[in-house]
């Protein structure tokens, strides 16, 4: 329906013990569907974080 579209896999799909298929069938599935195909590796969101700037900066209770 949109202009973009794409198939993702994460960290499950990378620590199965079938990842190498999974990566087979998302890439034949975007392949066919005219998606892209991408991976979420370890720590996206701790590395995302970091990238947009969203670090705690308060004071925790004992530095209270």
């Amino acid at each position: 329906e949109g202009e973009k579209s794409a198939i993702f896999l994460g960290n499950v799909a990378e620590q199965h013990p079938h990842a190498a298929q999974l990566h087979a069938l998302a890439s034949e599935l975007a392949r066919l569907t005219g998606a892209t195909c991408g991976f979420i590796g370890e720590a996206a969101n701790s590395v995302g974080g970091y990238v947009a700037g969203a670090l705690p900066t308060a004071l925790n209770a004992h530095e209270m």
